[in-house]
């Protein structure tokens, strides 16, 4: 069985080639922009839609009325309109489904970092240097070699970041064995104080140096204000705020990565809630500077991509997950079942039925896990795609 991974490299493009780069950016943005427009336009006019397939025949009068295309390659320039196609489709899905649409914007430089080649076999590479048709030979440094049996790359995206470029390379890889059974099972309650309690007593995760970041980076903003706009001083701190969100980001990522794998590596079966991010932040219980401090603590914590990665690592090692309503978890007590109420300002579970004094969040994972006992095995979920690669193959397969 065949499953989509992507591997992320540092380019080293040499002066030239960044203006290169950055050039092939920006007209991909621009052709974005006129294709959303053109969709907006047609709507509003004759009230249809242009499809993907009419915009994509049209690309070849674009490049006569527009010289500057014809130095881009012509299926980098075809996956421009595939990415706006990938938006109008999220669109008519949340407006199905009722939720808030949010129609597709028009991207300025800040919102459109990316241009993607779909075929990864017309292009080359080596162990110091990728090859972009139409572009020629960038250096780069990669770490992983991709000519070994069982990987099949697919496409190329080209993406800038705070502190560079940097390939990405989207593959087909097969299927991992599963790992050996350890006969272990266990139940995590996401928290805010510490990320992750285990029914075992463990507490995983900690969220204070990513707030010590946050703090930076407020700091930073703070000085960019006060900047003259369009100085050079300003983008220089503008600079210095994107350069921090990258760290902050990576930092998350990385401590996310390293609970979610040790928990999936140990553990036959994992129970974790089935949390609604948006409720939780609308408690109507809550005091103005409690949901001030539930917001930005459930926005540190990205409790969502934490659920994301553990679910599809266990996939891959052919562990079992098993969400469960984490209603009155907390309140419940684990060892007689009784309910304790008890607010969010209390942090110890006392039972005062068995005498039982433990963790607020350690009862509620212990609670979490006695709950699968009486759910079935579920079907894994359906896989969303992690980039917009995946979603590109899924709506042209």
């Amino acid at each position: 069985m065949l499953m989509r991974r992507s591997y992320k490299f540092r380019l080293d493009p040499s002066k030239t080639q960044k203006v290169m780069l950055q050039v092939w950016l920006d007209r991909c943005r621009e052709l974005y922009n006129a294709c959303l427009e053109v969709r907006k336009n047609h709507w509003e006019r004759a009230k249809k839609s242009i499809s993907l397939y009419d915009q994509v025949k049209e690309l070849p009068e674009v490049k006569r009325e527009c010289p500057e295309f014809k130095e881009i390659n012509s299926q980098v320039l075809q996956t421009v309109p595939a990415k706006l196609d990938v938006a109008f489709r999220a669109f008519f899905r949340r407006t199905k489904a009722g939720q808030t649409p949010g129609y597709p914007r028009f991207r300025s430089s800040n919102r459109f970092n990316s241009f993607i080649h779909p075929q990864a076999s017309v292009c080359k590479w080596t162990e110091k240097k990728v090859y972009l048709p139409c572009f020629g030979w960038v250096r780069w440094k990669p770490w992983k070699d991709l000519d070994t049996e069982g990987i099949t790359p697919k496409t190329l995206t080209f993406k800038k970041e705070a502190d560079g470029w940097y390939c990405i390379v989207s593959c087909e890889v097969e299927q991992p064995q599963p790992l050996e059974s350890t006969g272990k099972h266990i139940g995590i309650d996401l928290g805010l104080h510490h990320l992750v309690a285990t029914s075992d007593g463990d507490f995983l995760g900690n969220l204070e140096p990513i707030k010590r970041q946050e703090k930076r980076i407020r700091k930073l903003q703070s000085i960019a204000e006060k900047r003259k706009k369009s100085s050079h001083r300003r983008r220089k701190a503008v600079d210095q705020i994107a350069k921090a969100h990258q760290h902050l980001e990576r930092s998350k990522k990385a401590q996310l990565d390293i609970i979610s794998r040790n928990l999936v590596n140990e553990n036959d079966l994992i129970a974790v809630e089935d949390l609604e991010i948006a409720q939780l932040i609308n408690l109507q219980s809550l005091t103005p500077t409690m949901t001030r401090g539930i917001h930005r603590n459930f926005r540190l914590a990205s409790l969502g991509l934490f659920t994301h990665m553990i679910t599809y690592k266990a996939e891959e090692a052919g562990r079992l997950v098993i969400r469960v309503n984490p209603r009155g978890t907390s309140q419940e007590c684990s060892t007689c079942g009784q309910i304790v109420p008890k607010d969010l300002s209390v942090r110890v579970h006392k039972c005062p039925y068995c005498g039982l004094g433990i963790d607020r969040d350690t009862n509620a994972a212990k609670n979490i896990l006695k709950r699968t006992a009486s759910k079935k095995r579920v079907p894994p979920a359906p896989v969303v795609p992690r980039d917009y690669e995946d979603q590109l193959r899924i709506l042209t397969t």
